[in-house]
């Protein structure tokens, strides 16, 4: 069968397909229950005032189907509509008329002044919520009255008090609220989530490399409404409190909160300057550290694996520097005073440094590409993880060297 249903806002009809079980041609006994759902199932042929107003909140009308040709020279039948009212006697309108009809029952709009009335008591309280004036609260809730026949309220010394009518069709007007609520939030979030900023979390070294890759460029155009934005620091940011969107990381950390994807590899090697090994020779391997000045992160880097790793096998190494990002460190060993652990992305394309062993597997991890569970949903998110996804070929070169 067919369903007329009134689209919000407009004087036109929207026709669509539905596969309600009501036999065609036949008087259904659960459509407006199916509609509304209802408790139980509301007669469709003397409903009185209450199935009335329970079609003017639905706002649907029943159109049959058109009936199957079973001849070949059959003239092509034609649809019949037909309206679905309950007889019924209005209080509120001369003659006791009842103002149902095909095309607007009533407007989507006054249910929110029904509403208000219902949660305030008082007409001057929902005019306060909704910003109107009082009388804009009184007119449109007597032309809700008028279209569906019936009273929602009555006014009381006290205030105004649902009729048993009234108190029937608040929760209907409830979900109404509320899925119109989620409707307006998520057009603002789709609408939002299409233009804006990505803020991305990475260790300094990585954003020059990412920019002079061309992968911005690549992104942009494919997502002109998008920007990215990075945030450096080779410190883990929260990105459950917002600090950044998205984070690429390599190192050990607690990412159990964090959904993400593996992007690449991530090998460290130790390097040392041309000019180092020409002076001190080049160490074969992690038992000649100790022999070698060592450059390495401070204390604020200490849970790095650099740092562990080197407490670990060189324990005794003389340290001559110190610096507080894996930037620093490659410029430090560039000075020639010292050998450190550099990542081979970084170290390889330094022409005045010289991988001396390595790669190390103590400290080989994965790149990944991490995000906050409820912002992996978001489109300006989930846009970034998709074009990372293809262009995996590209990335290669960028975080393993």
């Amino acid at each position: 069968m067919w369903v007329i249903v009134r689209s919000p806002g407009l004087n036109t009809a929207v026709m669509t397909r539905t596969s309600w079980r009501a036999a065609v041609g036949r008087p259904s006994t659960g459509w407006c229950r199916t509609m509304l759902g209802l408790a139980k199932p509301v007669p469709s042929a003397d409903a009185g005032p209450m199935m009335a107003a329970a079609r003017a909140m639905a706002g649907v009308v029943r159109m049959t189907d058109p009936p199957v040709s079973t001849g070949a020279t059959s003239a092509p039948a034609k649809s019949t509509l037909r309206a679905r009212h309950a007889p019924h006697q209005s209080p509120n309108l001369p003659g006791g008329a009842a103002p149902m009809h095909n095309r607007s029952v009533f407007d989507w709009d006054d249910i929110r002044f029904f509403l208000a009335v219902a949660r305030h008591n008082s007409t001057l309280a929902a005019g306060r919520a909704l910003g109107v004036n009082q009388s804009t609260v009184t007119r449109r809730l007597t032309e809700l009255e008028r279209r569906i026949g019936n009273q929602l309220v009555r006014r009381h010394p006290t205030g105004y008090r649902l009729t048993e009518l009234g108190k029937e069709m608040l929760p209907f007007a409830e979900r109404i609220a509320q899925a119109v609520e989620g409707f307006e939030q998520q057009l603002a979030a789709s609408t939002r989530d299409q233009v804006g900023t990505i803020r991305i979390t990475c260790p300094e070294p990585l954003v020059l490399r990412i920019t002079q890759s061309g992968l911005l460029d690549r992104f942009h155009a494919r997502h002109p409404g998008l920007r990215a934005e990075f945030v450096m620091s080779d410190k883990y940011l929260d990105l459950g409190r917002g600090d950044a969107d998205v984070a690429l990381r390599s190192g050990d950390t607690d990412d159990g909160v964090l959904v993400g994807r593996k992007i690449a590899d991530s090998l460290w090697a130790v390097y040392a300057s041309r000019a180092y090994v020409e002076r001190h020779g080049r160490p074969q391997g992690v038992a000649d550290l100790a022999r070698h000045a060592i450059v390495g992160l401070d204390e604020t880097m200490a849970n790095h694996r650099v740092s562990t790793w080197l407490r670990a096998v060189a324990p005794d190494a003389r340290i001559v520097a110190r610096n507080n990002s894996v930037l620093g460190l490659v410029q430090a060993v560039k000075s020639g005073i010292g050998v450190a652990p550099l990542p081979t992305a970084l170290g390889d394309s330094e022409p005045d440094l010289v991988q001396v062993f390595g790669p190390v597997p103590e400290l080989t991890r994965s790149w990944r590409l991490l995000t906050h569970p409820d912002l992996r949903r978001t489109r300006r998110v989930a846009a970034f993880f998709d074009f990372i996804a293809s262009e995996t070929e590209a990335l290669r070169p960028i975080f393993t060297g």
